[in-house]
């Protein structure tokens, strides 16, 4: 049997790449509502990927810019 999941949102790490779920928070279905106003279709659920930066690398000792954790590498360039 396979288990579906409650409709929750993520953050991704732009420095490491993890995901973070978020399923603790409450899920907002209002973005849905506006959707379907907006196309006159119907939304079943979204995905939310919020992109920013996690509490492990925010913690990382990185001054090298003055600010604690926000070195940018190659890879958020591209």
């Amino acid at each position: 049997m396979m288990v579906i999941p409650a409709p929750h949102d993520h953050l991704r790490c732009t420095k490491c790449g993890k995901m973070i779920d978020l399923g603790e928070m409450p899920y907002d279905s209002c973005p849905d509502e506006k959707v379907e106003k907006f196309t006159g279709g119907k939304v079943f659920s979204h995905v939310t990927i919020f992109e920013g930066i996690c509490k492990d690398c925010l913690n990382e000792e990185d001054t090298s810019n003055g600010i604690k954790g926000f070195k940018k590498t190659e890879k958020e360039f591209k």
